[in-house]
């Protein structure tokens, strides 16, 4: 299949809904799904309006969501503006106050995404999973699971497990900050020290799509195949982020975030 120039577009627009500027403090933040994005996302937008984000109970929403949960994610709702096209995210860039983005170890990542998207939910599987598999209603492994994401190219990826560099787009945007999930309260409250201060009075956990991965590490990662898969498909993940490959070092912040540039490196020191 030919990847024209309209293909092209509509991918880009769909990386550009996971950018967030701000207009009030001029900072680019880049939401990863399954990293955290929700608690990010709620604070910087708490802090943007001068007021908390809040809602109702968490079995209100759609999916046994909270109103807040689904109104944090609802672009159209976000005092955080979207990049247009590749052009405006390119100014907004230049003009910047700071730019960052969060990480997390592709191990863990996936499956959490398996865990909160597919195993769990039944709705929520036929949706993440229609067209890629031939009755989306049924239940299938952590192990299958990976093998259909192993057929799909990044563009065709869902975000909850899209690699990481592609998603962020780490080859068109040179971030001031990458965030690890791993060090995630020290991390959030370095970057927002610099990016948006009042912020961090907003900070709180959102966890209802809290999955705690980590804890079953092993039990989902019983073969050493589903290992290698994940190996290949976020290869360059773990090489672009300084992730170990060790599965046993997967709560190990990876060895190149941080800041990058220069004049916040400067200012710290």
């Amino acid at each position: 299949m030919r990847n024209t120039p309209e293909m092209r577009r509509k991918e880009m627009s769909k990386l550009l809904d996971h950018v967030h500027l701000s207009p009030r403090f001029r900072y680019v933040y880049v939401d990863t799904p399954k990293v955290a994005c929700s608690t990010i996302k709620r604070a910087l937008q708490s802090a943007e309006r001068g007021y908390a984000v809040d809602g109702g109970e968490a079995s209100g929403g759609k999916f046994g969501y909270s109103e807040t949960l689904l109104t944090v994610h609802d672009r159209s709702k976000s005092p955080l503006r979207r990049p247009s096209n590749r052009w405006a995210l390119r100014w907004a860039l230049a003009r910047a106050s700071v730019s960052f983005c969060f990480v997390r170890n592709p191990y863990a990542r996936v499956l959490s995404a398996y865990l909160d998207k597919i195993a769990t939910n039944e709705n929520r599987r036929e949706i993440f999973l229609r067209g890629l598999v031939e009755d989306p209603r049924e239940p299938i492994s952590f192990a299958q699971f990976l093998d259909v994401v192993s057929g799909q190219t990044p563009d065709t990826m869902n975000a909850h497990w899209r690699p990481q560099c592609y998603h962020n787009m780490i080859d068109s945007i040179g971030y001031d900050f990458i965030g690890a999930f791993e060090t995630l309260n020290s991390d959030l409250l370095e970057i927002l020290k610099i990016a948006t201060p009042s912020a961090i009075s907003f900070v709180s956990a959102v966890d209802e799509h809290r999955t705690s991965a980590m804890e079953y590490l092993k039990q989902y990662y019983e073969f050493e195949s589903s290992v290698r898969s994940v190996q290949s498909i976020y290869k360059r993940d773990f090489e672009v982020f300084g992730y170990s490959i060790d599965l046993n070092k997967s709560s190990d912040r990876p060895a190149y975030a941080g800041f990058s540039s220069r004049r916040f490196l400067k200012s710290m020191s």
